[in-house]
């Protein structure tokens, strides 16, 4: 039989071989590679070649041809092997070669070295005296807006952080830092929106890192310090005084601490809302808003003035005591006290029945009537001095007897004298024995039922009267504050809060006093109070603090608001910031935590709307993969929701190598596939084998595979 196409099957053998080869080729050098998929052994190959090899040829060289068969010959055994030689040459080129997804480990080593002065360089880019890294020496700019100070550094040196644009300062350890160096442009706070944030979780308030931040604080950077294991954040007491005017715009005085505010550092307070003001003489004030201060955020400690100017003509009011010896001449006049009335009132005043000046006793001899306010006016109260004859007897109230202290208390009742409001002291006495002391006067509060005490010839005695509210003292003309009173549920171990709940809100008049208990709640017990008594001359806060029995994670309240945007969110940990709104009002937000634990200050922010809140991109990047609970914790109640973070959206970046080996950025796409068109690359490898192996089988076989598709032999 005579052969037709003679060596066909090594041509196509020959082909698929070169087919797999171009295959192969294309999987390693043409394909996109995905960042994420980590297979970066084919990149370093290529990166670890010698540059100047731009080329490489792969010959494959087929068997000798064999010559055609004669028709006479029959026996295969004898069938010549000498065979045409076929020649095939591939040249691959790495000129202008793409390499997609080039992963940043795959550009070197670590960056850290040691530089020629001995300092170190570590792969944070920051700078380091040696390589045991205990002292920074300098952060550079390139760095970006955050650091952290490993934890082997114990010294900062001066200038380390100038020249940088570090917002976001963390220390892995501060408790180890036992110096801190002068630094001239660092931190950069000229505005609120400069903040620079410090967290130096573990530090106390007498830590190095904690004064030395707090120093620049009350140098009026722009700093918030968190610190501690609970993380506390920096508040700033803000107080409000008041400056009044007469009508006629005369300053009459400044009231001091009229009320004070609590503000997270970085925050603005809310400053005063009140336009009209009532002092204690009933003079109404009105406030002047053109002379309103300009509230900026939180530094340290302020004092904030506000002014507000009588509606109604108002007038001095002088009380005079004039002190006169036993015979009745003048000794002098003591200015007992001065008000501001407006016009119109009757002043009222109650004064001491005895007067001590020095050693001398004067009793209370004349009293003066007082008249409507029409303008300044002098009362005065004649106070004359014991007689010879009395200071001989009855038990010695002369200037040279001996004195015995004491204290003088108010028991204090609404109006109808029988309601009672609470106790406080009200006064002192220093008096001879078998003298008389009267019940001072109390702003307000009129004394009523025993007004006298006779001393006793002891020490440490006291002096009770009763004290009923004035009829006409209302909110118009008494000073009014409230005292709200918190219970706040904490886990065994009292070290993290569960929940914050509201019990009530008392209003009381300047002056009063007040008390609290604590109460039961079930599965909790009563740890402590803040502020659980006292005198009333501001708004005031009580806290009652309490801890879980064993076993017990019940809260004691339930949710009262919704969230109402952003719920059961799924986001990648690369998405940037996550906005969450809930139907609370922003006046009333406690804190937000995230899984149990409170976010810091510069993890997130909140704005109106009602509670619109915003987690920071660096904030969710941080988070774990998986569920995480939301809580807006307001005054009154809360609310919650899920938030999921999956796995991050990869972004395959392209690079090409050049012929002299030099590395230029290509384009970059978003995109999850682990080839440029979308098609895997070890498809390609596969076939590329398949192939290889086909060919192989034909290029070698080609003699048997011939015979047995001529029907001359058998297959075995």
């Amino acid at each position: 039989m005579v052969k037709k196409n003679k060596g066909l099957l090594k041509k196509i053998g020959c082909i698929l071989i070169s087919a797999s080869i171009l295959l192969t080729g294309w999987t390693f050098f043409g394909s996109s590679i995905s960042i994420a998929d980590g297979d970066t052994a084919i990149v370093d190959e290529v990166l670890n070649e010698d540059p100047d090899i731009i080329e490489e040829d792969v010959e494959e060289v087929a068997e000798p041809e064999e010559p055609e068969e004669s028709e006479d010959v029959v026996d295969s055994s004898e069938e010549t092997t000498e065979e045409a030689t076929d020649e095939t040459t591939t040249t691959f080129s790495t000129d202008s070669l793409e390499l997609n997804s080039l992963p940043e480990d795959a550009l070197g080593a670590s960056l850290a070295s040691t530089n020629d002065d001995g300092s170190y360089t570590a792969d944070d880019g920051a700078t380091y005296a040696d390589s045991s890294m205990t002292e920074l020496v300098k952060v550079p700019k390139s760095v970006g807006t955050s650091f952290t100070v490993p934890s082997s550094v114990t010294v900062i040196d001066a200038g380390a952080f100038d020249g940088s644009d570090v917002k976001n300062l963390t220390f892995e350890d501060g408790t180890k830092i036992t110096s801190i160096g002068t630094h001239n442009s660092w931190p950069n706070t000229g505005s609120v929106d400069d903040m620079t944030y410090v967290s130096c979780l573990g530090c106390s308030s007498t830590s190095v890192v904690v004064t030395y931040f707090q120093e620049l604080q009350d140098a009026g950077k722009f700093i918030e310090i968190n610190f501690d294991n609970s993380g506390t954040t920096t508040t700033f007491t803000i107080t409000y005084d008041y400056t009044l005017l007469a009508k006629d715009g005369t300053v009459l005085r400044t009231e001091t601490g009229v009320s004070n505010e609590t503000v997270v550092a970085g925050k603005t307070p809310n400053g005063v809302t009140a336009t009209t003001y009532t002092d204690a003489n009933g003079v109404e004030y009105a406030r002047m808003t053109d002379l309103d201060p300009d509230l900026v955020v939180a530094t340290k400690n302020t004092t904030y003035t506000y002014t507000f100017q009588a509606t109604t003509e108002t007038y001095e009011i002088t009380i005079i005591y004039q002190l006169n010896d036993a015979d009745g001449n003048k000794v002098k006049d003591v200015t007992a006290t001065k008000l501001d009335l407006a016009s119109g009132t009757t002043p009222t005043y109650t004064a001491d029945s005895t007067y001590t000046d020095g050693t001398t006793t004067y009793k209370l001899t004349s009293s003066p009537t007082f008249e409507k306010v029409t303008a300044d006016a002098t009362y005065t109260y004649v106070y004359t001095a014991s007689s010879s004859e009395e200071e001989g007897g009855g038990g010695g109230g002369g200037s040279d007897a001996k004195k015995y202290s004491g204290t003088i208390v108010g028991n204090f009742y609404e109006n109808d004298g029988k309601t009672a409001i609470g106790t406080r002291q009200v006064g002192s006495f220093s008096q001879a024995a078998g003298t008389t002391v009267s019940a001072p006067a109390v702003d307000g509060y009129t004394a009523f039922g025993t007004t006298t005490y006779k001393v006793t010839a002891t020490d440490g005695q006291t002096a009770t009267f009763n004290y009923k509210r004035n009829s006409s003292s209302s909110s118009s003309s008494t000073k009014k504050f409230k005292v709200t009173v918190y219970d706040e549920f904490y886990d065994q171990t009292m070290t993290k809060k569960i929940e914050t709940k509201t019990r009530q809100t008392d209003t009381y008049a300047q002056g009063d006093t007040y008390s609290y208990e604590p109460k039961t709640y079930s599965g909790y017990e009563f740890v402590t109070a803040e502020n659980q008594s006292g005198t009333v001359n501001q708004d005031r806060t009580v806290t009652f603090k309490y801890k879980a029995t064993t076993g017990s994670t019940k809260t004691v309240t339930n949710s009262k608001y919704t969230i109402t945007a952003g719920a059961n969110q799924k986001v990648p940990s690369n998405v940037g910031t996550v906005k969450i709104t809930c139907d609370g009002p922003l006046d009333k937000i406690v804190a937000i935590k995230v899984d149990g634990v409170a976010l810091a200050q510069n993890q997130f922010t909140v704005e109106s709307g009602s509670t619109i809140l915003t987690l920071t991109a660096s904030y969710v990047a941080s988070l774990s993969a998986g569920d995480h609970v939301v809580r807006f914790e307001y005054t009154d109640g809360w609310a919650e929701t899920l938030l999921t973070i999956t796995g991050k959206t990869t972004t395959t970046v392209t690079y090409k190598v050049s012929s002299d080996g030099s590395i230029s950025s290509g384009h970059t796409k978003d995109t999850t596939p682990t080839t440029a068109d979308g098609f895997d690359s070890r498809y390609l490898l596969c076939l590329a084998i398949f192939l290889l192996g086909a060919g192989t089988i034909l290029f070698s076989k080609q003699k048997k595979l011939e015979a047995i598709l001529a029907g001359e032999r058998d297959d075995e």
